[in-house]
């Protein structure tokens, strides 16, 4: 059975100097390829640069015989072996530089891939069953996940010693307790680092503040004061010292001293005496302040 060598069914519309051509009752797609001629009845034949649909095609230069209006046409098929022989020649004109020959030269092996070491030159490396798992990761997310690998921290980081006589022990911070932030150089600890996060205190009139190593502030004020005792806003564990001061005007003819008396780690007793010029002492009402420092557990 002897193979088509040319098309016409139906009918074409064409402009003069035209390169988009139209079709009814045609079926391009199946039958025509690009390097097909397109010609009519006046002998004149133009090369199909593109086939879009079954009745519109694409001209590789503009149509230049008379316009065609729902007329008759021929498109003679050139021979697919033209097509198939050219596309091979340029084939072997790609493969010809060395990339192939050169991956074609390796002693393939389990776990290795071929890469290119130069132009036309290539060589075998590694690829390990860890590699793989990483390589089939789909985004940045799982391939941390693969490697163990935490997410950028979008600062920088505190940089490890090592310049002049610095050692390159690694430093670790972390808390011991809800309430005691301790760091670690090597194996050294270094002890707690203040920090007033969840440190017991209350700041206020009356109030304190507890340290790292468990120092302890404790303070208060009276606006009247009077030989009274003074309960502590927290128990010490072992107190340590209390001082006190009494707030007046300053006078050539008096003096005030206010003292503390009778530490316990849960209070301590406030004195107050005014002493007048001749020696006459009595006990005023004038406003106070103390501070008291200890230890707690």
């Amino acid at each position: 059975m002897a193979l088509p060598t040319y098309y016409s069914a139906g009918t074409v519309t064409v402009a003069a100097g035209g390169t988009a051509v139209t079709g009814v009752g045609t079926a391009w797609t199946s039958v025509l390829q690009p390097g097909d001629l397109f010609t009519d009845a006046s002998g004149l034949m133009v090369r199909i640069a593109s086939i879009e649909s079954d009745t519109a095609l694409t001209l590789a230069r503009a149509w230049p015989g008379a316009a065609i209006a729902g007329g008759a046409y021929e498109i003679q098929l050139t021979p697919r072996s033209v097509g198939v022989q050219e596309a091979t020649r340029q084939l072997l004109l790609m493969l010809s530089n060395g990339n192939l020959s050169s991956i074609a030269e390796l002693t393939s092996a389990a776990d290795k891939m071929p890469y290119y070491t130069g132009s036309g030159t290539a060589a075998l490396a590694t690829l390990s069953a860890f590699a793989r798992t990483l390589l089939d990761d789909p985004d940045q997310a799982t391939a941390r996940t693969t490697l163990g690998a935490q997410e950028a921290l979008g600062f920088t980081p505190v940089q490890q010693g090592g310049a002049g006589s610095m050692l390159t022990d690694k430093v670790k911070i972390g808390w011991v307790s809800s309430q005691k932030l301790t760091a670690y150089v090597g194996a050294a600890d270094i002890g707690a680092i203040w920090t007033d996060h969840l440190a017991p205190k209350n700041i206020a009139s009356l109030g304190y503040q507890k340290f790292p190593g468990g120092l302890t502030l404790q303070w208060g004020a009276l606006t009247q004061a009077q030989d009274t005792t003074i309960n502590f806003p927290v128990t010490f564990t072992q107190i340590f010292g209390v001082v006190a001061n009494a707030t007046y005007t300053a006078s050539t003819t008096e003096a005030f001293e206010a003292t503390a008396a009778s530490l316990t780690n849960t209070s301590f007793s406030l004195r107050i005496r005014q002493i007048l010029n001749g020696g006459v002492v009595q006990v005023p009402g004038l406003a106070a302040h103390w501070l008291a420092w200890g230890y707690i557990a």
